[in-house]
């Protein structure tokens, strides 16, 4: 009979959309807004959402508000313009230093468009560990260029 068997709970039609990433993102929205200075803390996504957040930004807003949220797009934006700086001033590099600065312009290109669909750069991930080092090396050679083409070594 009908009775017996077990409930059947029905999925919102939202979480169809971007793999369920729209739903969990829109969860996050409505939280953030309920604390948007703070934050909610390590791991807000998964102890209010019971899931992960898969977005960097929308990770950092829930889990530290905007005093969180903008040191956090700030660095990603220094990087960019670390890099631009960088290929601007290409033909004047070093061989070796022209490779690896096209080889970070690869990574850190990956590593933001990953960022819109997962949220492992977002302040605990392994990410990290390498972006600092490719932010490291990006400032030396760009402190190593002066401007006008001049050398400093």
């Amino acid at each position: 009979t009908l009775e017996s068997e077990p409930e059947i709970k029905l999925v919102p039609e939202e979480f169809y959309a971007f793999s369920g990433r729209q739903a969990v993102w829109s969860g996050g929205w409505e939280l953030f807004k309920d604390s948007p200075i703070w934050g909610y803390g390590f791991h807000a996504d998964r102890l209010l959402l019971n899931t992960h957040m898969h977005n960097s930004i929308m990770h950092a807003m829930l889990q530290t508000g905007l005093l969180g949220t903008i040191p956090f797009v700030l660095a990603i934006v220094f990087a960019w313009i670390l890099l631009v700086r960088l290929v601007l001033k290409l033909p004047m590099l070093a061989a070796s230093d022209k490779h690896l600065v096209i080889q970070c312009a690869g990574v850190l290109a990956f590593f933001t468009m990953r960022s819109f669909p997962e949220s492992t750069g977002a302040f605990f991930g392994v990410d990290w560990l390498i972006i600092a080092v490719m932010l490291f090396y990006l400032q030396i050679v760009n402190m190593r260029y002066l401007p006008f083409g001049r050398k400093t070594m």
